[in-house]
Formats: structure tokens, C-alpha cells, sequence
């Protein structure tokens, strides 16, 4: 079916931001939206492998109580869940492995680092061009937990911050890091309250695009931005119309396309450094089984190198696919995939273990 002319909302994006954005919406009685997406499916980096007995998350992971919303679209659709058992950091128990660091005790350094990241981002809110506050929210998250005397609170940074694949604490901004490390995640990280539908992310987001228009596979050349409607013009030659626009991919992506970038979409797009997380699907004999991750320090603690197996997470045993599966994290730096791989077996063998296979 070819393009309408023309709609009252296009969403730049059908991944989780413009599904979510477009859900929203449809929440409030507003649904003449169209959602256009360059790629052949909807969810972004939700990137779910279907291998018939076992489902392997290759982008999206563990959600906690912070996506409410999510979850309760996850009840609506009937989905059965799986929560993350054990994880472990160098075969300490997370909980066990964060506790062995300096200063007082965990409640009382929550309680600290909760007080004044609230603080700060409050002063961010009440004026998002104080200086003071712009300059402590860009400080690295590695210095600032120095600063603020928070050893423990950087321990459960670097697993839950460096190990998913969110970058160096020496790199990331402490703003950064908040967004994701409130007191939701760190309940739920205590309480084991990290679920993931058991079907897989992907089936979640394809099954709630399923009540929008939503155009795969369609490459944006160019936007033309205008006082009353836009025009989005496709590789293929095809145009359309939209009253409003709505950018759910990365603004450096936005800025390229739109024929005129505001001095904001500029600055930002200018700012952005991408660096990357590289996920592989892997068997292999002789390692884990008893808990759903393994993490390693040596990856993540100051003075790391890129490359290292940083994180593993246990799929499940699969015949068809001769034995165990594993789904890996390195951060890759300036590495080739074929020089990431010689890493990873590297590591595995220092671990005893043996790469059999690499399924993706």
C-alpha cells in the first residue's frame, strides 16, 4: 500500500521511544499518527532471537519498577515475564561485591546519593541554564561519586552503568548516569524485582505497534520543515505531508535530515560522540550455569581497555544449537568484530571455558 499524501503526526522512529510516544498518545484519544521506521521490523534496539526453545536478547535486557507504564502494557498483552536471578561480579554476589567497598554502610550511601541527585536535578528543572548546575551534572560519574564519597554507589555504577553498556564512569556524565540509576533500579536490583517478558522484547513492541500505521523499510532522504506542515521525502521518490513532527531518533540522525536544524538540534548533534556496545550469541563448554550473569571487573574498573568481556548472560541449554548459550558485551573501542572475537575467546579460555560456536 503506497503512502497517503498526508497525516496529522508523523513519528520519526519505531522504536521504543516512538512506539511509547505513539502509545501515549492513543492513551489520550489522540491516534492520526503514522510512525516511519528505516528498518524491516519496529523496536530498535529491542533486537530479540527467536531460537525456537530459548529467546535471546540481543539489545534490550532487564526492566525495572521505574517503566511502569511498560509493564503494565506487558499485562495487558498477557505476557509472561522471567525475572533475573543471581548475578554475580567476579563470583561475588552483587550485593556481596558491592558491600566490600570503603565508607559506610549501603542504605546510608543510597541515601546520600538519592538526596543529592535529587538535589541536582531539581536545580536543573527549576533552571536548566545554571551554570553551577550544568557543570556538576557534566562532571564524570567516576569523579563526581569521588567527590561525594560514594565508593559503594560506584560499585553498582559500574555494573549497572558500564556492564549494560553505557560507557566508562571516567566518560559518562553523572546526569547521565542518574537517568538511569534511581531508586527504582536500585530496588529493584536489591529486591530481584528486573523482569523481561519471556516471549521477547521484540513481540512486545510488535505486538503494540500492531495499532498504528507504521511504515517499515522506509529511508528519509530529506525534511522540510514549514509554518504548517512538513515534507518528508523517501529514497524511493515517495513524499509526506505532516501537520507535526515528532523525532524519536538520535538527534545527530535529525539534524542530517531536516533541512533546517535549529541552533539547538545543531549544538546537540555537533556534542554527540557515539561509542558502542557489541552483543554476541555464543556456546560454550565449561562455564556457568548456576545464575544469569557473570560480570568482570577487570573490564570496567579504572584504567580498562576496550575489547575484554565485560558482562555474559545465560540463555539456556539448546540442543539444536549443541549446548549451552550465551549472550556476551564487550565495548568495542576501535576493534573489528574478528579482533573483538579473538578477545572473547581469550577471556573465555582464562575462565576455563571454550567458545564451541558463534550464533550471532
Amino acid at each position: 500500500m503506497s503512502l497517503p499524501d498526508r497525516t496529522s503526526l508523523a513519528i520519526v522512529g519505531a522504536g521504543p521511544g516512538g512506539l511509547t510516544l505513539a502509545q501515549y498518545l492513543r492513551l489520550t484519544g489522540y491516534s492520526q499518527v503514522t510512525l516511519i521506521e528505516q528498518a524491516d521490523r519496529v523496536g530498535g534496539k529491542s533486537d530479540s532471537m527467536d531460537l525456537g526453545d530459548l529467546i535471546a536478547e540481543m539489545g534490550t535486557c532487564y526492566a525495572t519498577g521505574a517503566y511502569k507504564d511498560i509493564l503494565k502494557w506487558m499485562r495487558r498483552q498477557r505476557k509472561p515475564f522471567r525475572l533475573l536471578r543471581r548475578t554475580t561480579v567476579d563470583g561475588a554476589g552483587m550485593r556481596d561485591y558491592v558491600n566490600e567497598a570503603a565508607g559506610p554502610s549501603l542504605p546510608q550511601q543510597v541515601t546520600v546519593y538519592l538526596a543529592r541527585r535529587q538535589s541536582l536535578l531539581g536545580r536543573l528543572k527549576k533552571n536548566p541554564d545554571d551554570p553551577r548546575a550544568l557543570a556538576e551534572a557534566a562532571m564524570p560519574a567516576e569523579a563526581w561519586l569521588t567527590e561525594q564519597k560514594l565508593p559503594k554507589i560506584m560499585r553498582m555504577m559500574y555494573r549497572a552503568v558500564t556492564a549494560l553498556g553505557y560507557g566508562y564512569l571516567s566518560e559518562v556524565s553523572i546526569y547521565q548516569a542518574m537517568m538511569w540509576v534511581d531508586h527504582h533500579a536500585i530496588i529493584s536490583g536489591a529486591t530481584g524485582k528486573l523482569i523481561m517478558p519471556s516471549q521477547g522484547w521484540s513481540n512486545f513492541w510488535e505486538v503494540l505497534s500492531e495499532d498504528f500505521d507504521v511504515r517499515l523499510s522506509h529511508q528519509l532522504t530529506r525534511i522540510e520543515r514549514g509554518p504548517k506542515e512538513s515534507l518528508l521525502h523517501f529514497a524511493d521518490g515517495r513524499q509526506l505531508s505532516a501537520k507535526a513532527l515528532a523525532c524519536t531518533i538520535p538527534v545527530d540522525d535529525w539534524a542530517r535530515l531536516v533541512t533546517d536544524p535549529s541552533a539547538d538540534e545543531q549544538a546537540v548533534a555537533s556534542a554527540v560522540t557515539w561509542k558502542g556496545y557489541a552483543t554476541s550469541l555464543i556456546v560454550v563448554e565449561n562455564w556457568f550455569t548456576e545464575e544469569d550473569i557473570r560480570s568482570f571487573s577487570k573490564a570496567f574498573l579504572p584504567g580498562s581497555y576496550p575489547g575484554q568481556l565485560i558482562s555474559a548472560r545465560y540463555e539456556g541449554h539448546s540442543p539444536d544449537f549443541g549446548g549451552h548459550l550465551y549472550v556476551t558485551g564487550q565495548i568495542p573501542g576501535d576493534y573489528t568484530v574478528p579482533e573483538l572475537r579473538v578477545f572473547l575467546e581469550r577471556d573465555l579460555a582464562d575462565q576455563g571455558a571454550r567458545l564451541v560456536n558463534v550464533v550471532n
